[in-house]
């Protein structure tokens, strides 16, 4: 897994080969940053900032809201109502392709379609 952080001055460092395990919390219940597992030596690393953004899948997402426990948060960051966790849906896509003979050198038109993975239909 790669995560990013802004910094101060529009800097940003790339974290690469970790895994955030949880958002860290001030005396407040504040986000201040995150607590995060290096995959290579196994190291827990901090990493702090005004702002967190979880981005990750939503399974992962949720974990690290969960693990995110503290005194303000007895069930997990945003786990007031216990919801957090229940209910989810991570989408899970194939491909496929085919090279079909007959529709070499036809005339072409505009034959985009609906295009895109995930199409809104009420």
């Amino acid at each position: 897994m790669i995560f990013s952080v802004l910094k101060s001055g529009g800097q940003v460092d790339l974290c690469l080969d970790s895994t955030v395990r949880e958002v860290l919390v001030n005396d407040e219940g504040k986000t201040t940053g995150v607590s995060f597992i290096n995959k290579k030596d196994r190291a827990e690393n901090k990493i702090f900032g005004k702002v967190v953004i979880l981005t990750a899948s939503a399974c992962s997402s949720k974990r690290i809201l969960l693990n995110s426990k503290s005194k303000q948060h007895p069930n997990g960051l945003g786990n007031n109502s216990n919801m957090v966790g229940k209910y989810l849906h991570d989408s899970k896509c194939t491909d496929r392709m085919a090279f079909v003979p007959i529709m070499m050198n036809r005339k072409q038109y505009n034959e985009d379609g609906v295009g895109g993975m995930h199409i809104y239909s009420p």
